[in-house]
Order: C-alpha cells, then sequence, then structure tokens
C-alpha cells in the first residue's frame, strides 16, 4: 500500500513541475540597456493569451521613469519595484513617477484577464525614459 501511495506522489509531483515549467517557459524576461549617452529605449514585442513579458531595468532613487505603451490590442504596462510590489497607478498606457528605491524594476507587459482568456494577440511598442 505505502508503495503505491509513493509511487503516486512522485507522479503527481513530477507532473505538476511539469505543468509549471510548461507556463514559465512562455514568458519572456529581458534586460533593458540604453545605448551609450541615452536615457530613452523604445521596445517593440508581441503578447498572445495570458503570455506577458518582463523588461528588467535598473534605475537609481530620484530618478524619474517614464513609459508609454502603444498598442494594437489591449495589452497593458504594471511596474513592479525591486521588492516586487506593483506600483500605484504605474498600470494602463502611460506612467511618470519618481523612483523611490534604488534597484532593478520590473516592467510587465501583459493583457487583461478577459483578452488573455480569448487568447487575442497584441503587437507593442514601449518607450522607457529614465532621468
Amino acid at each position: 500500500m505505502f508503495r503505491k501511495f509513493a509511487l503516486m506522489a512522485v507522479f503527481l509531483t513530477a507532473f505538476g513541475l511539469l505543468v509549471s515549467a510548461n507556463q514559465v517557459a512562455g514568458q519572456t524576461r529581458a534586460r533593458v540597456r540604453f545605448a551609450r549617452g541615452a536615457s530613452s529605449a523604445t521596445l517593440r514585442g508581441r503578447i498572445v493569451g495570458y503570455k506577458y513579458v518582463d523588461y528588467i531595468i535598473g534605475a537609481r532613487s530620484g530618478q524619474t521613469i517614464k513609459l508609454k505603451l502603444q498598442t494594437t490590442g489591449s495589452a497593458e504596462i504594471v511596474l513592479f519595484t525591486p521588492s516586487d510590489e506593483n506600483v500605484d497607478g504605474a498600470n494602463g498606457l502611460e506612467y511618470t513617477g519618481e523612483i523611490e528605491s534604488t534597484g532593478d524594476y520590473k516592467i510587465r507587459i501583459l493583457q487583461p484577464r478577459a483578452f488573455a482568456r480569448r487568447n487575442n494577440a497584441s503587437n507593442y511598442t514601449l518607450r522607457i525614459s529614465i532621468e
């Protein structure tokens, strides 16, 4: 009896890891680096369904970050602090605000659940500026 239980536990664990690895593999993460002497960058991409893209950018306390998203679909931006908390008001298509703490900020491009559920696609252009 114990052997069947142990075998079932191993199977369920392996299945869970396989499913979660498959979901994570669908996401993209990229570090943003500005060209020498530049304080902004423009990025283009496409998301489909529940997939999202995370852009990682280093910023220092006191700097101002500006984000502007143009999309052919329903994509939105969400900004996360270095401690992975949402920045208040930093969701939608535009955001301008002062960086409160030094570190790597995460800019996530995603679709609202209602659109992701229908497997909609969104092409986007994201302009990031830090001054």
